[in-house]
């Protein structure tokens, strides 16, 4: 959970410090450790969760809310 956690942390950062006209497209794996999970970005959270095993991992992150995410492939971009 941790691991997914840092690369949307990343993203995040690599999108709002960006020049304008910034696109990027990075991948989020389908399963943790085999189970599937949900991912967002709520207010200044980063929030992975896996609900068959009833476990939620919150990360606070300034400045996550201008983009949103999901498991599989994303895209973010900064407008000109």
């Amino acid at each position: 959970m941790t691991e997914v956690a840092n690369v949307v942390q990343s993203e995040v950062r690599l999108a709002v410090t960006a020049l304008p006209a910034y696109e990027r497209e990075f991948y989020l794996p389908q399963l943790i450790e085999g189970f599937a999970y949900n991912v967002s970005l709520e207010q200044d959270l980063i929030v992975v969760e896996i609900p068959v095993l009833d476990l939620t991992y919150v990360r606070f992150m300034q400045n996550a809310t201008p983009y949103t995410i999901s498991v599989g492939f994303n895209r973010f971009t900064k407008e000109a």
